[in-house]
Parts: structure tokens; C-alpha cells; sequence
């Protein structure tokens, strides 16, 4: 049986919904919009921490592209922000992925005791190419988030057989080349995250 058969029906849902809505049109973008956005001024130094990645290696986020990247804390289960996160991120790149330059979307698991190398490639697999899933003992994943200002923790048990959420923030962040911070978004629109990116690639 192939992986996408194995697929939560929320995330086959939306994959499948992909191809109508990837092609992105940067339209004229409000205030509203733009204040999603918190550009990084100056650009700030990102750690160049290590994790295991999708396929089993263990990577520096340096070493999870040679572009941009955009960065998202968040776990396979999660029920909500996930999957409305995952959906946008896979638009923006599909926008983006034939213009000069090279752009990564990079998964950061909170929830690094279920979210094992091969699940979070089983995961990711619809998503690709684009997308590296990074995952470690959230011990390890704590600092990083912090040093982005990403806040997570484990919530209250689900079910009577142990299961749980993670709750954590929304914010995607967009890594240049260089390893800088370059913006913060907080839910912007798919169009305003497609002309910051644009504009950080081109440099």
C-alpha cells in the first residue's frame, strides 16, 4: 500500500486541493496584510543548530538547503494550525520554485517522541520536493524555538490511552541565504508571504 493511501484524511483533503490553488498572483496587498508581516531590521543571526532530519541524517539547518528557507514549528499530529500552516507554505513555494534562487520550507517538530525520522518523512512525502522535516528530543528543540521567539508545550492528555496535543505558535520565519532573519509571519496571506520571500530570494 503506498504512503498517500496511509494519509490522514485532512491532509490527503488538502493535497489533493493543491494544484487548483498553487499558482499564487501577488495581488496589491492592504495594511491590514502587511502587518502580518514583522520584517527583521536589522536582520538578525539565526543558531545554525543541528537535528535529524526526514531521511535519518543528521543536518544543520544551513545544510537543509543553500537558499532561503522558511521555518515552521509544528508536529504530524497537530489538528488545526498545522494543516492550514502546511497548505500555505506548499503554495508559496509553488509560486516561487521556478524563479532564481532556491527556496526550503522546513518542519521543526515540537513532538519529537512520535515524530520519528520515518513518520515525518511519511508525512512530508505529499509535500515534496521543497520540504525537510527536522525533529530531535524536545530538550534539544527547546532553545532553538526560543531563540526565535517560538513558544510550544505539551497539553493536557486527549484520550485515556495516553494521546496529546502540543500546543504551539503560528509563526512562519523566513531565513535568507545567509542565515538571517529576515521576517516573522504571523498567518499572513499566502500573496504577501510569496512578495516578501521574492524580494529576500532576488538579493
Amino acid at each position: 500500500m503506498s504512503r498517500r493511501l496511509l494519509l490522514p484524511a485532512w491532509l490527503l483533503a488538502q493535497v489533493l486541493l493543491i494544484p487548483a490553488i498553487a499558482q499564487v498572483a501577488v495581488a496589491d496587498v492592504g495594511t491590514e496584510d502587511r502587518s502580518r508581516t514583522k520584517m527583521a531590521e536589522p536582520p538578525a543571526q539565526v543558531q545554525d543548530f543541528s537535528l535529524t532530519a526526514h531521511d535519518g541524517r543528521t543536518i544543520r539547518l544551513s545544510e537543509a538547503g543553500k537558499g532561503a528557507k522558511l521555518v515552521f514549528f509544528g508536529f504530524t499530529n497537530c489538528p488545526n494550525v498545522c494543516p492550514a500552516a502546511m497548505q500555505k507554505l506548499r503554495q508559496v513555494y509553488r509560486a516561487l520554485e521556478k524563479e532564481k534562487g532556491e527556496l526550503t520550507c522546513v518542519l521543526v517538530s515540537v513532538d519529537g517522541a512520535r515524530d520519528t525520522p520515518e513518520v515525518m518523512a511519511d508525512f512530508l512525502d505529499p509535500f515534496q520536493p521543497g520540504f525537510v522535516g527536522l525533529t530531535g528530543d524536545p530538550k534539544l528543540v527547546r532553545p532553538i524555538a526560543d531563540g526565535l521567539s517560538a513558544v510550544f508545550f505539551r497539553g493536557m492528555p486527549t484520550d485515556r490511552a495516553g494521546g496529546y496535543n502540543v500546543e504551539h505558535t503560528s509563526q512562519v520565519y523566513l531565513v535568507d541565504r545567509g542565515g538571517r532573519l529576515r521576517a516573522t509571519f504571523y498567518d499572513a496571506p499566502a500573496e504577501e508571504m510569496v512578495r516578501v520571500v521574492r524580494e529576500v530570494m532576488a538579493e
